[in-house]
């Protein structure tokens, strides 16, 4: 097979013209043994037959005339005519609706003018008012009512207010029941205001340091003075073991006393 017939074939299967094809030419030989066209596709998965890339400029590096001399036809015609026709329908859509609300025309009305939106039929809102008026849908002295032109960035920040959440109550900054704010310190109890003067605090601190103190007197009393001596009851297992039981008419019988080790082996 002749190297102009390998290159045919292989520009058939590639898909690509003749000229794009390109043979390595350490494989010329290896090539030339080729003699059907599964053997060009083998070729091709070795590598000795390859695809030259494309040449040219990139997307982005395209050139666009846009100036005023390379305009050709008119804006709604550069446009396209879907985006005309979305144009056109939306506005008259939101005119239609505009009207609705005036109380322009009846109720009943309305699916009617719509389809005939959707159809086509007016040009612009100026012939579908005149539609209306010339088949006594609407007076003929109605003149719809013009809006305000109102800024974007104002409308954006009206939107934005609007859309935002109210403020949550039982915040740290609520007014209690004496005026005073909640939840502002971890010591206070929840739901509990805080107190006013700087004395209420003074007298509070006594309290807590009380209150901080006594497991601590409890533990040193628990603490025996030394290892032959038995441990020194607190005062309130003292008072828990006096106070009688529950059964009524039996006094309670006092508990022995453990036996250590030492005091068994005496005996």
């Amino acid at each position: 097979m002749t190297m102009n017939t390998i290159r045919r074939l292989a520009a058939d299967i590639l898909k690509v013209g003749e000229l794009k094809v390109k043979i390595s030419p350490d494989g010329v030989k290896e090539a030339e043994k080729a003699m059907t066209r599964s053997d060009v596709r083998e070729l091709i998965k070795k590598g000795i037959i390859t695809r030259a890339p494309n040449l040219g400029r990139r997307k982005k590096e395209r050139r666009r005339r846009r100036s005023a001399g390379s305009r050709k036809g008119t804006a709604k015609t550069r446009a396209g005519g879907k985006a005309v026709w979305m144009a056109k329908v939306r506005s008259q859509r939101a005119f239609l609706k505009q009207l609705l609300a005036e109380e322009a025309f009846d109720k009943k009305h309305k699916r009617i003018l719509y389809m005939r939106i959707k159809s086509g039929l007016f040009r612009s809102k100026r012939a579908f008012l005149a539609y209306l008026k010339e088949n006594g849908l609407t007076k003929q002295d109605y003149e719809p009512k013009k809006k305000e032109w109102v800024p974007k960035a104002t409308r954006a920040s009206a939107k934005k207010a609007a859309n935002m959440p109210a403020e949550k109550s039982g915040h740290n900054h609520v007014a209690g029941q004496h005026g005073a704010p909640l939840f502002e310190s971890s010591n206070n109890r929840v739901g509990s205001p805080l107190p006013e003067s700087s004395g209420n605090k003074e007298a509070a601190r006594p309290a807590a340091e009380s209150s901080r103190s006594e497991p601590l007197k409890q533990k040193t009393e628990a603490k025996p003075k030394a290892q032959g001596q038995k441990p020194v009851a607190s005062t309130a297992q003292a008072a828990k073991a006096t106070a009688p039981t529950a059964t009524s008419g039996m006094n309670p019988k006092p508990e022995a006393a453990p036996t250590t080790s030492k005091e068994a082996n005496r005996s």
